[in-house]
Formats: C-alpha cells, structure tokens, sequence
C-alpha cells in the first residue's frame, strides 16, 4: 500500500466511532505524512526542473569563482592563482555529476 492509499484509509478511519480506531489512524497518517513530506526533500525526488535550476546556480558559482579569482590581488603569481580557480571551479561543476 504506497502512502497515499494509506493516509486516504487513515483519513477515513478517524471518522470511525471506536477511540482505538481513532487513535491507530492518527498514529498511520502522522507517520505517512511524515514519510511522505521526509521523501520531497531527498534529490531521489527531484523534478528535472529543480535539477536543472540546482545545475544553473551550481554554474553560475563556478563562473564567479573563476571571473572572481581572476582578478583578485592574492600575494600568489597569476599562474598559481589561475590553478586554484580552475581547481576550485571544476569542484564546484564535479558536485552535480555525483
């Protein structure tokens, strides 16, 4: 029984004249609410919208950090430092093909 089914039947139960009915009802839709809001919030359930928005912002760090860094004035000669960008840019895109 997937958890819709489950907080539908609960729903129905409470409307029953027996407190122990009552009481195991409310117990079964607080947990499958819970299961269900608990679910949402795990990239597994992600819509490829919000893939695609997470992928964008992850861009558009990886592109401040590297246009950022360029021009920062770090005691570092600019080779070091346009290593430490690339690197730090490329960790920040590696985050999504995880």
């Amino acid at each position: 029984m997937t958890d819709r089914e489950l907080i539908k039947h609960a729903l129905e139960a409470l409307e029953s004249d027996h407190p122990d009915i009552q009481t195991r009802a409310a117990i079964a839709l607080r947990q499958a609410l819970e299961r269900e809001r608990n679910q949402t919030w795990t990239q597994s359930y992600w819509t490829d919208y919000e893939r695609g928005l997470v992928a964008a912002e992850r861009e558009a760090c990886a592109k401040i950090v590297e246009e950022y860094c360029a021009v920062m004035r770090l005691p570092l000669p600019y080779e070091v430092r346009s290593d430490i960008t690339k690197l730090a840019a490329q960790a920040i895109r590696a985050r999504g093909e995880k």
